[in-house]
């Protein structure tokens, strides 16, 4: 399950778009050229952390974009979200691309994104740690390719974050590379990411404590590497992001006082049959971090999880999720939580 459409999806999106059997729109036959898509998740939970409990039904996920065919060269895409408690109604993606992969390989993506590092795949409820360290929308200039299953981009944009206090300029960047192939019997997609900062991310960026003060600042480099494996009704998805080097203790500090080089990591197993007639997709996943405390993240995840599509687009999923805190000398609680949480999705 997911929040929003991800980095991955929007590429894949990007290859059924450059399929030349769509009419461009052309005079007042525009609308002809935009399609519709969305999801809305609606989740009743219950969970316990310490002695502290709650529970709630919320509207946990609400997206609904427009895909614009304006010409064979030319794509548009808007798509706005709501997240009921997390984040009030607004515009989430919305950028153009250039480019067909008909014809040439390469391609221009300039506007709002989610930044192209890390993938964050998962047949579970919940997002992975790495989605709540990395996921972060920006507004960019991206120059990619696709060719033969391998992939990748140069992407620049001006951060939030200040090297040494200096000018507010464009000078954020990243890489990736991969290679993502699907057939018959067989799923595969592998990759890596590069960021010139790790600490604009939307994890280490929330608490970064030079906010406002960016004196002394450096940028700290960033990797993430992923690998997803789908055969035979099974499915095998890993991934791993983390900081190349320590942050300045007076920025982002580990509970020692030493500088913090946060990392993030997750394994997921699942396994799809028919029940019914219906698709059923069981998951298991172990998550961990690593001086992540003052991100706010926990040390360690253990969950698992069902998932029916009762009907066409519709599905009933069911999670149980055991997570545990820093320890208290590692300037965490020392605390467990356990959450279930059951969802209704539907995608259209």
């Amino acid at each position: 399950m997911t929040s929003h459409f991800k980095p991955f999806a929007t590429a894949v999106g990007f290859l059924s778009l450059m399929n030349p059997t769509l009419s461009p729109a052309a005079n007042n036959d525009w609308i002809k050229g935009v399609s519709v898509d969305g999801v809305v998740e609606v989740e009743a939970g219950y969970e316990k952390f310490g002695d502290e409990k709650q529970s709630d039904i919320v509207l946990a996920t609400a997206v609904l974009g427009f895909t614009g065919k304006v010409h064979e060269w030319s794509t548009v895409r808007l798509s706005f979200l709501y997240e009921q408690d997390v984040t009030p109604l607004q515009i989430d993606e919305s950028y153009i691309t250039l480019g067909n992969l008909n014809v040439s390989p390469v391609y221009l993506k300039v506007g709002q994104v989610y930044l192209p590092f890390g993938r964050y795949e998962t047949q579970l409820i919940s997002d992975p740690v790495t989605y709540d360290m990395a996921d972060t929308l920006e507004q960019i200039a991206q120059v990619g390719f696709e060719s033969g299953g391998a992939y990748g981009s140069v992407y620049a944009y001006n951060g939030e974050t200040l090297k040494d206090g200096g000018d507010d300029m464009m000078d954020h960047y990243g890489a990736t590379l991969g290679f993502a192939k699907e057939t018959e019997n067989l799923n595969i997609d592998v990759g890596v990411d590069y960021i010139n900062d790790f600490g604009d991310l939307i994890g280490p960026r929330n608490v970064l404590t030079g906010v406002g003060n960016w004196a002394g600042y450096d940028y700290v480099n960033g990797i993430a590497g992923h690998a997803n494996l789908s055969v035979a009704g099974f499915t095998v998805i890993a991934e791993y992001l983390s900081a190349l080097d320590q942050f300045k203790p007076a920025f982002l500090t580990n509970f020692d006082g030493s500088g913090a080089e946060p990392k993030a990591w997750y394994a997921e197993l699942g396994y799809t049959l028919q029940l019914g007639g219906k698709g059923a997709t069981f998951a298991l996943s172990y998550q961990a971090t690593e001086d992540a405390v003052a991100i706010g993240l926990p040390k360690e995840c253990y969950l698992g999880g069902v998932s029916v599509e009762v009907v066409d687009n519709t599905s009933v999923s069911l999670e149980y999720k055991r997570g545990t805190d820093y320890e208290i000398s590692e300037g965490g609680t020392g605390e467990d939580s356990d959450a279930v949480t059951m969802q209704v999705a539907v995608e259209f």
